[in-house]
């Protein structure tokens, strides 16, 4: 018998995702989707099944953590592997998102499917695991293994950061910045080895920080051989910590911002090839999400002023809200950056500022990608897009010739 929640999940979200019908356009470059697996939490579940795969290339799913023992290990074993799914009863062998790896890849053959390590709040061992040769390779074959057991195309190593501290409490050393090396030679050595027996290519991908002061503390030019692709973390260059509002993920340089007009998507690129990244092992990614502030003046509608308050609780919001609650809304201005090429918007009756992409920017990022020879566009995360798959839409034209 199903359980009282498989029941209700089914009852609730009915395989949704089986009405998505593929389009006959083949995309120009790769289209890599993070799923994290905590939308099972959601209070309207976003599965596995629901991706639309038709759309994408590359799936990556977040996270598997390091346990204490220096091993990979799943990042939540209910939503992982125990969770009942609507289309499943309790006898099957793997529950959870994981039991629905074999039902997407029946769905998009030709989808990959990765296993993402690490992440902000999960990079607190890999100082550890990888500081000796005995640490990297208990690690490694740990992870490879994992990876197999569930039927994985590949691994995705977010390590976030090496030698800076990143989440309060990560263990870090100097050392990381060869460590990390090591370790992705370890990675690549360990995944043409196993692909040769298996019989199939495994993928390597890292995930990459914009902020010079991060990015300084890899070796790329060692580092990008041993890469599939680099996915490059366009975001986040404004929230919370910052002193006035401003655009979290600009794809230009605005002169006129006065926090950090040089932190931006086109100048990480530019860095990026600069240090031996090769343009097309690069996916520029994007955000599904929005930063936000409040208590904002009028001037400039809000933009690059001093802020008193975070809303919605941690002064973020996925598009999906945003779209649903502020587009179209008595009250709320729409502006548009040409030097930038972000939108914002505001509300003058408490000084809300929301910095986010939309189907505009996104095209326009999209075909940057496309025109400046890049591996293609990633994009966190994708339960945030609104129903009609907007942002995700805007994508895929901008990588097509002619979309932007």
């Amino acid at each position: 018998m199903k359980s009282i929640l498989g029941f209700l999940m089914m009852a609730l979200f009915p395989l949704q995702s089986l009405a998505i019908q593929p389009t006959s356009l083949e995309p120009a470059h790769e289209v890599v989707a993070y799923y994290a697996s905590w939308n099972l939490y959601a209070a309207r579940p976003y599965l596995l099944t629901d991706i639309p795969g038709d759309r994408l290339t590359q799936v990556v799913y977040s996270f598997a953590l390091i346990s204490e023992d220096g091993e990979c290990i799943s990042g939540d074993e209910w939503a992982d592997l125990q969770a009942p799914y609507p289309n499943q009863d309790d006898s099957a062998a793997v529950k959870g998102h994981f039991g629905q790896i074999p039902a997407l890849r029946e769905r998009f053959p030709d989808l990959k499917i990765i296993l993402a390590i690490g992440g902000w709040t999960g990079s607190s061992r890999f100082s550890d695991v990888a500081l000796t040769p005995e640490s990297r390779t208990k690690f490694v074959e740990s992870c490879v293994a994992f990876m197999r057991r569930y039927d994985f195309d590949g691994l995705d190593i977010d390590w976030e950061y090496p030698v800076a501290e990143g989440a309060p409490g990560n263990s870090r050393r100097p050392e990381d910045k060869s460590n990390l090396t090591f370790l992705l030679s370890d990675f690549r050595a360990a995944l043409t080895a196993r692909g040769e027996a298996d019989g199939r290519a495994y993928t390597l991908t890292l995930a990459a920080p914009t902020s010079p002061s991060l990015w300084s503390n890899f070796e790329w030019a060692e580092i990008a051989p041993l890469l599939d692709h680099v996915f490059l973390m366009a975001y986040d260059m404004a929230g919370a910590w910052s002193n006035v509002t401003g655009p979290h993920a600009p794809l230009f340089a605005d002169p006129a911002n006065p926090a950090q007009p040089a932190i931006n998507g086109d100048a990480a690129v530019q860095a990026y090839i600069g240090m031996g990244v090769p343009a097309e092992k690069l996916i520029l990614g994007v955000p599904f999400y929005g930063k936000a502030w409040s208590g904002a003046a009028a001037t400039g509608d809000g933009l690059y002023q001093p802020f008193s308050g975070l809303p919605n609780g941690d002064g973020s919001f996925t598009y999906r809200q945003i779209a649903a609650e502020f587009m179209g809304t008595a009250g709320v201005t729409v502006g548009w950056n040409d030097a930038g090429q972000f939108p914002w918007l505001y509300r003058a009756d408490d000084g809300l500022v929301i910095s986010y992409d939309d189907a505009r920017s996104l095209r326009l990022k999209a075909a940057y990608a496309r025109e400046q020879g890049l591996g293609g566009v990633g994009l966190w995360e994708i339960s945030q897009d609104d129903e009609a798959q907007t942002l995700l839409d805007a994508l895929w034209a901008g990588l097509q010739a002619g979309g932007s």
